[in-house]
């Protein structure tokens, strides 16, 4: 029937773009209510890349430094801290331009979860 519209099955629901993948996602509005928006997210592919580098890294046997004089390997670790905290104030806008609550925030995080990095175990927190 003309103007009438029916049900279409779309074939595409997501597509990559730049490394996002796009598709319908659970949204939470400023009110507190959610929605489902059509928001980015990493896509797998970058997501496997990212793994592939960090596995390259091989930071499992990175504790070879640590073997002596760990107190000079400190300041290195304060150094991931300061990169964890600049992350966090490109990551999160009420964290932007406030370095200080950003320190807290970590700081507050590393209290909670001290096993969420091998340096806050050994007691490198922010």
């Amino acid at each position: 029937m003309p103007g009438r519209q029916t049900a279409r099955s779309h074939e595409h629901r997501s597509f990559t773009f730049l490394g996002y993948t796009f598709r319908s996602r659970k949204v939470r509005a400023r009110t507190g209510k959610y929605f489902f928006g059509f928001n980015p997210a990493v896509s797998d592919e970058a997501g496997k890349r990212i793994r592939r580098q960090i596995r390259s890294w091989r930071l499992h046997l990175r504790g070879y430094y640590g073997r002596f004089y760990k107190s000079e390997l400190i300041d290195v670790l304060r150094g991931i801290n300061h990169y964890l905290m600049r992350w966090a104030t490109q990551k999160f806008k009420r964290l932007r331009r406030h370095r200080h609550r950003a320190w807290e925030k970590l700081g507050e995080i590393a209290r909670q979860y001290p096993c969420l990095f091998a340096h806050w175990q050994f007691g490198v927190r922010p």
